[in-house]
């Protein structure tokens, strides 16, 4: 579905700024472009600008738009105010491109900021239900405003989560997840008061003074001088927070959420607050709408859309985000079909092409800007040309405004009346009359949450197993804001459930019941293995064989015997359906690989009320692999020793949960349920320019071939197997290991540079020879091939060298075939 490396080449044009005395010197930048040009499918150069020190000052501000990322180890370099704050765009260090590549998409760029204010940079924070509202927003806003990212829900991912009740539910069941975690990181439970601290004095503070069971007595903070000149008050519940620091005879500045027509003194935004306290400054040389309190009755119809952001990145989709939910609007990561509109900064990807095909609006930043200044929703005519196409669009932030009046503040009489709002020639009626929240964005509307209760006596057991219920995340999550994205809910936090889109709240534009909802994240597909005619100096790990490990029981299987595909096929349905009730339209057993549509757990437990059931590693049970395309991942290959009947793209999950979505009860769902066969990968793969694909079998299979060999039982392909693995094997000695157990291999041995005794196949006949030794390796392994060859040698065996995609293509086309055209060495085997 995708080119090679399209994901990542999609979603950036960087600039690195080369500095020597950072690290990022010549060496180091071309050690950079290597292991990015095999995921580029173009020329590098069009991704990847280098400006050293004194270039980087002569570009322009419409030049500097063009860049999605800056590469530097420093802030010390011209243009890095121009860059951050008007344009909003991510500095980050070498180690974000690093992360990114291993990832093959575009990696979180808060963890790897080289700007010492952003000293959250590490801190995953939640608040608890002893928060008020605006306490709770001033937290969220003050983590995110110096590095940090915050989570409206429980994850053993967070860092610390803030409190004021000892005796709170979440804080309870933190405490008793402390207390039996067993990775040796905890969670930090500390007051609101650490995180100003913290602000004030410019760095992370010890959490121990700020513990609630904490004796000790709260450390005298030395107020910095530019405080004091502030003259500030907070209003609304946020005053009781700077008691020491608030002017309370003749404030000339007051500090609140919502905007208050009846005060005459000058109103600013958490925000602003926070701004001032990063620069330490009394001024600020830019002005942000964020820096504005907004009308707290939300615009009228707002809060009916549901949106999505590509191509903006950093800041620049923070400010997007926060925007959309100020006015009451929702903002999910996902591109949905229930979604409204698409805020693009430019044509590629995948939401923008989904956009297109599901009819969602498509509007640049200027559009929210422009809705948030006049607290309306307006006219999309005029606002679909992007910014990375057309430079005569706006700046993001380059806004003239002076705050709100209490002109645009809804009467009583509209606020309880019911509304039509008239959209896409489709009325619907609209009532305004219950208050939205507006503590920060829900990043998935239609993600059930579980909500979290305890009892007095902390009744947690369920709750702390869930908590440690091991996530699927890959190694490389484990920043702050990554790990947040990824691992999702282990409970809710109390007072922000989510639950699952009704059909009494659904979107108000036309999408079609076999469509409607599908999830399409920015990154949506894997990247196509081992590109084609690039020469790269990356660890061949990084395509053979993916990080997750996956672990199988050691189970022997039978002899395989001959069996036609429709033996095989009676098989495996009779096997699936003692376990699938008859009324369910599917009966599926399915793993995903490959593809980074979200999956919740509320999810799973759908479409497993329909027959489909999702499991995370392959079993005995398995009989569907979904995955855009043909794969040698681990599990893929892995899931082929089940004798899967289907094999079908990520977009069958998202037409189905659509489907569920459309209809009030299961019972109606039967009769619009997708056809699985609309999905096959065959369907979507154009074999003959995939090279990818083509290169799982034999020169010159044909794709009427390919179809056949897919439909062949593996039971018991090595069944029997002795083999000899390199310790250096791409993708590791595990991993490789891992797949051929599930085969039916019997011994694998790890055969190193010193090993003394290479095993053979005692029962198992090559080519009718016994006693063969097999060594799997690559071909740049001379010194382990020739060690083999001596071992083998020396004990009188007969060996064959074989490459893994030997291997591979074995698997692919259901039969160990050896030639001596597809052997690295032999000795004593093709003789007669």
């Amino acid at each position: 579905m995708k080119i090679v490396g399209r994901p990542l080449a999609d979603h950036i044009k960087l600039l690195v700024i080369k500095n020597d005395k950072t690290g990022l010197d010549h060496k180091e930048i071309e050690s950079l472009k290597t292991i990015l040009d095999p995921l580029i499918p173009h020329d590098i150069s069009e991704v990847f600008d280098v400006q050293d020190f004194n270039s980087v000052q002569l570009l322009n501000k419409k030049e500097l738009a063009q860049y999605t990322h800056v590469i530097s180890n420093s802030i010390d370099f011209p243009q890095y105010k121009v860059l951050t704050d008007e344009l909003l765009i991510p500095v980050v260090t070498s180690e974000w491109l690093h992360l990114s590549v291993k990832k093959k998409s575009v990696a979180s760029t808060k963890p790897f900021s080289p700007d010492p204010r952003n000293f959250f940079r590490c801190v995953s924070l939640a608040t608890t239900s002893s928060l008020n509202d605006d306490l709770a927003c001033f937290m969220e806003a003050s983590v995110k405003t110096f590095g940090g990212t915050f989570s409206h829900e429980l994850k053993k991912t967070l860092t610390h989560l803030i409190s004021l009740d000892s005796s709170d539910d979440s804080t309870k069941m933190i405490k008793a997840y402390n207390e039996v975690n067993t990775e040796g990181v905890n969670i930090h439970i500390v007051s609101p008061n650490w995180v100003t601290d913290s602000i004030l004095l410019g760095q992370l503070l010890s959490e121990d003074d700020y513990s609630l069971d904490s004796r000790k007595k709260k450390q005298n903070i030395d107020i910095p001088e530019f405080v004091k000149g502030l003259k500030f008050k907070c209003a609304g519940d946020l005053s009781d927070l700077f008691t020491n620091l608030e002017c309370e005879e003749a404030p000339e500045l007051i500090i609140t959420r919502f905007y208050d027509a009846n005060v005459a003194i000058k109103q600013r935004s958490f925000d602003y607050l926070l701004a001032l306290f990063k620069e330490k400054s009394t001024t600020l040389s830019k002005d942000s709408l964020l820096y504005f309190p907004h009308p707290k009755t939300p615009i009228l119809g707002m809060k009916h859309l549901l949106f999505s952001i590509t191509n903006y990145t950093g800041d620049a989709r923070y400010y997007i985000e926060e925007l959309i939910t100020r006015m009451g609007g929702k903002c999910n990561k996902n591109l949905k079909a229930s979604g409204t509109h698409l805020i693009a900064a430019s044509s590629v990807g995948k939401k923008y092409e989904y956009a297109k095909l599901w009819n969602i609006k498509v509007v640049n930043h200027t559009w929210i800007e422009d809705c948030f200044m006049n607290w309306e929703l307006l006219d999309e005519d005029g606002y679909g040309k992007l910014p990375r196409i057309d430079e005569n669009i706006r700046f993001i932030g380059d806004c003239k405004f002076n705050g709100f009046s209490k002109a645009v503040i809804p009467t009583d009489d509209v606020l309880n009346r019911e509304v039509q709002v008239i959209d896409s020639g489709l009325t619907t009626q609209v009532s305004m009359k219950e208050p939205l929240c507006l503590s920060g964005t829900n990043y998935d509307a239609n993600v059930e949450g579980e909500v979290a209760t305890a009892n007095s006596e902390v009744n947690t057991s369920k709750q702390v197993d869930q908590l440690l219920t091991p996530l699927k995340d890959s190694e490389e999550t484990k920043t702050s804001d990554a790990k947040e994205n990824k691992g999702g809910p282990l409970f809710s936090n109390t007072s922000n459930t989510v639950t699952r889109t009704t059909s009494e709240n659904k979107r108000k534009y036309t999408v079609p019941a076999c469509i409607e909802d599908n999830a399409l994240t920015d990154i949506q597909d894997v990247e196509k293995l081992q590109p084609e005619n690039k020469s790269t100096g990356l660890d061949q790990k990084i395509w053979e064989i993916p990080d997750e490990p996956i672990v199988l029981e050691d189970t022997s299987k039978g002899k395989r015997t001959a069996e036609t595909d429709f033996t095989v096929t009676l098989r495996k349905k009779q096997a699936t359906n003692k376990s699938t009730q008859q009324s369910k339209p599917y009966d599926i057993v399915a793993i995903v690989t490959g593809s980074n549509i979200s999956i919740s757990s509320s999810d799973k437990k759908e479409l497993k009320k329909i027959g489909i059931t999702i499991i995370e590693n392959p079993t005995k049970n398995l009989n569907c692999i979904i995955a855009p395309s043909l794969l040698r991942t681990q599990k893929f290959i892995t899931a082929l020793s089940h004798d899967p009947l289907y094999f079908i793209e990520p977009l069958f999950l998202t037409d189905v949960l659509g489907t569920l979505d459309s209809v009030k009860k299961i019972g109606d769902f039967n009769s619009i349920a997708p056809k699985i066969e609309k999905y096959s990968i065959w369907q979507h793969i154009n074999y003959e320019k995939d090279v990818v694909s083509k290169r799982l079998f034999q020169s010159g299979t044909t794709m009427v071939e390919a179809v056949g060999y897919m439909k062949r039982s593996r039971e018991g392909l090595f069944d029997g197997f002795e083999f000899n693995i390199s310790s250096g094997i791409a993708g590791g000695f595990d991993a490789v290991k891992s797949i051929l157990k599930s085969y039916g291999a019997k011994t694998l041995n790890n055969f190193k540079d010193n090993s003394k005794v290479a095993v053979s196949n005692k029962t198992v006949k090559i080519l009718g020879k016994s006693d063969v030794s097999i060594l799997i390796c690559g071909s740049n392994e001379s010194r382990t091939r020739e060690h083999f060859a001596k071992v083998c040698e020396k004990s009188s065996q007969r060996f064959i060298t074989l490459e893994w995609d030997v291997i591979v293509t074995s698997i692919f086309e259901a039969a160990f075939n050896v030639t001596k055209d597809n052997v690295l060495e032999h000795h004593r085997v093709f003789e007669e």
